[in-house]
Order: C-alpha cells, then structure tokens, then sequence
C-alpha cells in the first residue's frame, strides 16, 4: 500500500512538471506573435496644407511600426517563468536520484 502510495505521488510530481512546461510553452509562443502594428506618416509640404486650409502637402514616407501591448509583455514574461519553473523541478527531482 504505501509503494502505491509513493508511484501516485511520483506520477502527480511528473505530472505537475509537465503542466508548468506546457503552460508555459503556451503562453509564450501564443504571445510571442500577438504583437500589433501601427503606421506613421510623414508630412510633406506647407503648414497651411497641414491645417486644412489647402493641399500644399502631401502624406508620404509611411513607416510601419510593431509593439506588444502591456498585456503581451507580462504573459510573456509568465510563460518564461513557467517554463523555468518546470525545469526546475524536473532537475530538482533527477537530482535526487
């Protein structure tokens, strides 16, 4: 019975290691691609054109900008400490072997 005992608590302790990594691959790679995008145009030509009082100027040079959002950022950085976590675990339980 307590043999049964220890196999379960292993099984559970491996368990756990996995849910951390898989987690945590999740959230990262999931994360790593939901960067957005912006355009920023430039602005050619006379003041007056700028403020609608004629097309003296013209919109050109768009430069498209990417960025993750704060959102973003943190479940990166919690996917990166979720993986860690696991391997963490997984050296600690190998080591003490």
């Amino acid at each position: 019975m307590k043999l049964l005992f220890q196999n379960i608590k292993h099984l559970i302790k491996i368990i756990v290691e996995n849910i951390f990594l898989l987690a945590g691959a999740y959230l990262f790679t999931l994360n790593l691609f939901g960067f957005k995008n912006g355009a920023h145009y430039a602005w050619e030509g006379g003041a007056a054109g700028k403020i609608g009082y004629g097309a003296s100027g013209s919109y050109t040079h768009s430069a498209v900008y990417y960025y993750y959002n704060n959102e973003t950022i943190a479940n990166l950085a919690l996917g990166v400490i979720l993986i860690i976590l696991g391997l963490l675990l997984i050296k600690e339980r190998y080591y003490k072997k």
